[in-house]
Parts: structure tokens; sequence; C-alpha cells
């Protein structure tokens, strides 16, 4: 067996303000800041991403859990929602999350069951 490898994902400057490239594995796309931020908010911005790694994150790890335990799981959908406070009201020079919600919807498993799954992802 291989030893992990590491994750690389790269971010760089574009000609445009307030957008930056990301490469990740072969993908490629776009960030932009907010035009609160100057930026010019035609493509998702870094807490969109953020966010979206996290609810894919419960999709794909659910998913394989449930193959694994034999759940019987013919969708689930993932839905987060992040408000994110003022900044430095809680830290100098951070803005952080105020909360944080997902509400995780399934078809197939039993109520027993989307629980333990849920309970999987909320202890990884």
């Amino acid at each position: 067996m291989q030893p992990p490898q590491p994750t690389v994902v790269v971010a760089h400057t574009t000609d445009t303000f307030g957008r930056c490239a990301v490469e990740a594995g072969k993908n490629a796309f776009p960030v932009d800041h907010p035009p609160t931020q100057e930026g010019p908010g035609e493509h998702p911005g870094t807490i969109d991403h953020f966010l979206a790694g996290v609810a894919s994150c419960g999709v794909l790890m659910l998913e394989y859990q449930a193959k694994l335990r034999e759940i019987p799981l013919r969708r689930l959908d993932v839905r987060i929602e992040g408000l994110r406070g003022d900044p430095g009201a809680r830290v100098p020079d951070r803005t952080l999350f105020d909360r944080v919600a997902m509400q995780f919807e399934f078809v197939g498993p039993t109520e027993d069951q989307a629980q333990v799954l849920v309970e999987h992802y909320q202890r990884h």
C-alpha cells in the first residue's frame, strides 16, 4: 500500500481584482470576492466554497457509510447555512461564523438508520 499523498490546491491572483483562480487536481475554477469587498461577485466566493466543501463532505461520507452498512439510500440532500459575525466582534481582526447549521434530508433509510448516519458524520 502506498503512503497517503497530500492534497494540493493552488490559488493565484488573476488580471481581475477580487478574483483568484484555483486549481484542485485536474480542475480549475474562479473564486470571487463579493461586491461589498470590491470584488466582481460573478462567481462563488470563499465562504461559498468552504460551506460547499463541508456539505459535499457530508453527502459523500454518508453515501459511503450507507453503502458499507447496507442502508438503503436513494437520495441525500444536505443544506448548510452559515452566518458570519461582525469583524473583530469575538477575536480582534477576525471574522468568525456566529452560527452554522446543517440539515440532512434522507430518502430511503428509516429514521433510526438516518440517525446512525448523522451521528457518524458528527463524530468524524
